[in-house]
């Protein structure tokens, strides 16, 4: 029997199918189910290139083995073993961003009139395929790439908390005028607890009035990069009065 199925309808049908799983393996699954409903070709297995390794992600047609791997350097075929009386056999790759990402294999009982169409919609349908696996990787690279960088950067924030916890000059980070971090050792020289400064606070409130133009201009000239670093003196507020200070500072740049 001759196929009766429209490419273009079943490629719109696709269409309206794929990229909503926002999961490979469930991505190909739906492909699988797709095909074997709009062209029938008796027999489908779709696997997957997974570290060197062959995986069987779906298959219509015939039950599953036990285990879903191929063994290394066995053919499909063999490993397969389709009835003898699907005499129409074809492997069709999935190759995403340079890299063959799995192979599809369809097996049927079609004479060579029936089966040529089948094949070309296959063919078409992984292009499909591959376009929305193609942005489901670059999602997942991204997102790992996301995860590394946190790490990353709280581990960096992690060391740079416990050299300054245990250090015994004062060092603070300001951002928006405000102390978003300082230590025990600066907090002590102004004769606060350290809860009492972050976001609460800033450089300027703990300056003598009369000092606080001069601290802002040295604050001002290091986030704009006009000097490296400053280091100036000034009449620091204490809770409990005034006193003389030395500051030296560097910027850093933070989100926000």
């Amino acid at each position: 029997m001759r196929q009766t199925f429209s490419p273009p309808e079943s490629l719109h049908r696709l269409s309206l199918m794929l990229g909503h799983a926002q999961e490979m393996s469930h991505e190909v699954r739906l492909f699988v189910d797709w095909l074997n409903q709009e062209a029938a070709p008796g027999w489908i297995a779709f696997f997957a290139f997974q570290q060197q390794k062959l995986v069987l992600l779906a298959a219509r047609g015939f039950e599953s083995p036990a285990s879903l791997e191929v063994p290394p350097e066995t053919p499909l075929w063999e490993w397969l073993k389709p009835p003898a009386r699907l005499k129409q056999r074809v492997l069709l790759p999935l190759v995403i961003a340079g890299q063959k990402f799995g192979i599809l294999a369809l097996a049927g009982e079609q004479e060579d009139a029936e089966w040529e169409p089948v094949c070309m919609l296959a063919e078409t349908g992984l292009m499909y395929l591959g376009l929305v696996l193609r942005n489901l990787h670059h999602l997942e690279q991204v997102e790992k790439l996301v995860e590394e960088r946190t790490a990353a950067l709280r581990e960096s924030e992690e060391r740079f908390r416990l050299l300054a916890e245990s250090a015994l000059s004062g060092i603070y980070l300001i951002q928006d005028g405000l102390f978003r971090y300082l230590n025990p050792a600066l907090a002590a020289v102004f004769k606060y607890e350290v809860e009492e400064l972050i976001d609460r606070l800033g450089p300027l409130d703990l300056t003598h009035p009369d000092d606080r133009a001069m601290v802002q201009e040295n604050i001002r000239r290091r986030i704009e990069g006009e000097t490296p670093s400053v280091h100036y003196r000034f009449r620091g507020l204490c809770s409990v009065g005034y006193a003389r200070m030395e500051a030296s500072a560097t910027s850093r740049h933070l989100a926000g």
